[in-house]
């Protein structure tokens, strides 16, 4: 996904790069990218270049004064404050549809592996740890 929050610009313009990238390579005749050419044939690749709209129109984190990435959490006791946005509806169905192996999600200025999910108590309990915690 290119743009969580709508103030983080750079999301939007480089999936567009990406996708034009992809295509231009793919269907050029002379010297295609191998590497691009089996990747585009061998994957599904779902691109959602922005995914808050409202947030990007107005220059904004938050939609409707509601951060994004904290709204489709996974130990919320009431499920009604979740999936109150447009951005996570359309990220959750996304989702929902298809069992992804790997997804890039562009954050202004951060570096971090995540899950598709947020937590609201991710500050205040620390000793949760995820299941890729174990992992590594």
């Amino acid at each position: 996904s290119g743009e969580l929050h709508g103030n983080e610009r750079v999301g939007p313009s480089t999936l567009v790069v990406f996708m034009k990238l992809l295509l231009e390579s793919y269907s050029r005749k002379e010297n295609p990218n191998p590497w691009l050419k089996y990747l585009v044939d061998t994957r599904s690749i779902y691109i959602m270049p922005m995914t808050n709209a409202l947030g990007y129109y107005q220059n904004r984190r938050e939609e409707h004064n509601i951060d994004p990435n904290r709204d489709f959490p996974i130990d919320l006791s009431q499920s009604n404050l979740c999936m109150r946005t447009i951005t996570a509806r359309a990220v959750n169905e996304l989702w929902r549809e298809h069992l992804f192996q790997l997804a890039i999600t562009f954050h202004g200025g951060m570096r971090a592996i995540a899950y598709e999910w947020g937590t609201v108590t991710e500050r205040t309990h620390r000793e949760k740890k995820s299941p890729d915690d174990v992992a590594q």
